[in-house]
Parts: C-alpha cells; structure tokens; sequence
C-alpha cells in the first residue's frame, strides 16, 4: 500500500492503523522483556524491569497521539471526490486534526488554499467558525504569512462557494499558497 501524506486522502486511517499497530507491538515487548527478566531472575528487581520501564514512555507517547484521533474518521471518499472534482488540482488538504486551544482536537474536513483565500470546512457543528478561524490565522500570523481565512460549518455552503473560484493548478501555485497549505498541515497531528 502507498503511503499516505498528512493531507492527502486515506491519511487519517492509515495514521491511527500504523499507531495501532506500533503501540501493541512496543506493549508486547515490554511485557515480553519483563516477563524474560522475572522469569531468569527470579525477581521484578532487574535490568530487564528497568528496561521494560523505560520502553512504557515511547508507549505512552504512541498513545497519547493515537487516542485523540479515535474519534475522527475520514471523510467518505465520494464526498472527497466530489470536492476534488470542483477544486480540481488545486491546493486542497482533507483530514487535518489540529489541537485546539481547549487541547481538544478538531477536525478540519476540507481546507482549500487559493488565490482568493483559504476555504476551510469543519464537521464539527458545535465548533465556534470564528474563534478557528481567529485560530488559525494566528498560525498564519506567527509565520509571517497573511492570508483570509474563511470557516465553513455547512458542506453545501462550502461547495457552493467552492464553485464560484476560479481553476486552480497546485503545479503553477503561487508560493505563498504552498506555504499557506503548508502551515496547517505543520500544525496537524
């Protein structure tokens, strides 16, 4: 299987099967090291325990990162290919979970980069547009690049939208575009 690119659809559920996947084989481990070590020595008193305690840290880490992304699936691939047929090869980004300020992760369906602005979908109703987008754009800000930034909560509304703008070629990009798609995947887990 190809691997996919943070951004790039297919990234969210490849991430959190790799996560998965790492997280039970560094547990099998660690319990394989400290049963090898009491079961040799006789006593959880060993560099084996102390091995098999320092190896639960890149556990916690693998988790830590793993458990916010439980909760957020892909979006459904003929809903993408409907958005990736209007934007075209246009810079667009689908799956992005940012940290929030309430150390929460949001999701951002769909984030379209173009001339005219940065196009952004949220799936989440409950979610405030315009503090993530005050959120955002303080992203921006930090490095050193402007741009607008508008939030969508309804899918109809943001395609609608999406079908007024002018083509756009990811290949012939402005630069500041890229660096713009850019930022919000940086700031993605």
């Amino acid at each position: 299987m190809k691997r996919a690119v943070k951004g790039h659809y297919g990234y969210l559920s490849q991430r959190k099967r790799n996560l998965l996947l790492l997280s039970l084989i560094l547990g099998l481990v660690i319990a394989g090291i400290a049963v090898y070590g009491i079961i040799m020595k006789g006593t959880t008193k060993n560099w084996y325990s102390i091995i098999a305690a320092m190896l639960v840290i890149p556990l916690a880490m693998q988790i830590a990162t793993l458990a916010p992304m439980l909760k957020h699936r892909d979006r459904p691939k003929e809903e993408y290919d409907r958005i990736r047929g209007i934007v075209g090869s246009g810079v667009l980004s689908t799956g992005l979970l940012i940290a929030g300020k309430d150390g929460k992760a949001f999701e951002i369906g769909y984030a379209y980069v173009h001339e005219s602005g940065i196009y952004v979908f949220l799936p989440d109703e409950k979610l405030n547009a315009q503090e993530i987008e005050e959120y955002l754009h303080g992203f921006l800000r930090l490095s050193d690049i402007d741009g607008d930034i508008t939030v969508y909560k309804n899918l109809k509304s943001f395609e609608k939208h999406l079908r007024t703008l002018s083509a756009s070629d990811r290949d012939r990009a402005d630069e500041l575009l890229l660096k713009q798609e850019g930022v919000l995947r940086a700031i993605s887990m």
